[in-house]
């Protein structure tokens, strides 16, 4: 699987599955914001091994390679 695929994958999936789902695929999860609130995050692009992820209550609201 790529980053791209997981991504789309773990659109709707409560958090602790998505990252559960991103580990077992050998990438990394980063939370970039939780319930609209952004993060402070650097600023390096890394679509090969990293998935950026917004969470809404507790639920996967966007997630993108990088």
């Amino acid at each position: 699987m790529t980053t791209a695929s997981i991504s789309l994958a773990i659109l709707g999936k409560q958090e602790f599955e998505a990252i559960k789902m991103i580990e077992e695929a050998g990438f990394k999860a980063r939370i970039v914001a939780r319930d609209g609130k952004g993060f402070i995050i650097t600023m390096d692009f890394r679509p090969g091994d990293r998935i950026n992820i917004s969470i809404i209550g507790g639920v996967v609201a966007e997630a993108n390679p990088g």
